[in-house]
């Protein structure tokens, strides 16, 4: 499926949803960012979800469809677009235009910044690691999906150590050297156990879940690494699995 097509498809299943809140599109300089805002919100978190490489927020929009969680979890939602549909994870630029969605955000609603939270697929998860590595004290913490920063971390702020919740699909052509290359130094570098605990299958709630998902088994399972401790830094590292998934 092509690119056009998936906006398509994206664009139509936002269309289909209906909201409660404000959208409007945040102008920093050049760049852009859609923000979504519950109506109803007292002091409200912010929820940073990054695109793909060459992926528009527009369609991660659409794909991830945070409103739906917005208007009754009272956050903020963020949907940055990267210059050339990219992320620069080699300086601060693009570091300094998520500060600036931030304090954005809490100018204008008052955001919890205890309560920031970075996400992100592929190049954009690569870049919730990139916040994790050099603005730890903004970003409480990162749910990155398909990605993390190939060339490893380095650099780093370590004033506080962000808990990560990881997600990967064991078909996708990545994964495998996320388990051999960069986990084992995130490992070592939260102060993590070697050898998780594992929850398989996972989710093991029932709640929430429609009758056609109950009856399948769960081909996702959860490896719980903490808690961390490195150096006096507490933290916490947890891996989620989807067994067969693709980078998709």
């Amino acid at each position: 499926m092509n690119l056009g097509m998936k906006v398509l498809i994206a664009s139509c299943l936002l269309g289909n949803l209906s909201f409660s809140g404000t959208q409007f599109d945040l102008k920093i300089g050049n760049r852009k960012a859609i923000i979504y805002a519950p109506d109803k919100r007292d002091k409200p978190a912010l929820v940073i979800s990054m695109h793909g490489v060459g992926i528009p927020a527009s369609w991660n929009q659409g794909m991830m469809k945070f409103e739906v969680l917005a208007d009754t979890a009272n956050f903020v939602v963020a949907y940055p677009e990267g210059e050339n549909l990219s992320w620069d994870l080699s300086s601060d630029k693009d570091l300094n235009f998520i500060l600036a969605i931030i304090d954005s955000m809490d100018n204008r609603y008052q955001i919890n910044r205890n309560r920031v939270y970075a996400s992100g697929f592929s190049m954009g998860a690569m870049m919730s690691w990139y916040l994790s590595c050099k603005i730890p004290d903004k970003i409480a913490a990162i749910v990155p999906g398909d990605g993390y920063p190939l060339s490893g971390l380095s650099g780093c702020s370590e004033v506080r150590h962000v808990p990560v919740l990881q997600i990967y699909g064991t078909a996708d052509s990545y994964y495998g050297k996320f388990l051999s290359d960069f986990l084992p130094s995130q490992i070592e570098r939260y102060g993590c156990a070697t050898t998780p605990v594992k929850t398989k299958p996972y989710p093991v709630e029932v709640n929430g879940r429609n009758a056609l998902q109950l009856a399948q088994t769960s081909k996702s399972y959860k490896d719980d690494y903490g808690p961390c401790e490195k150096n006096g830094l507490k933290s916490e590292l947890i891996e989620i699995t989807v067994d067969g998934m693709v980078h998709d």
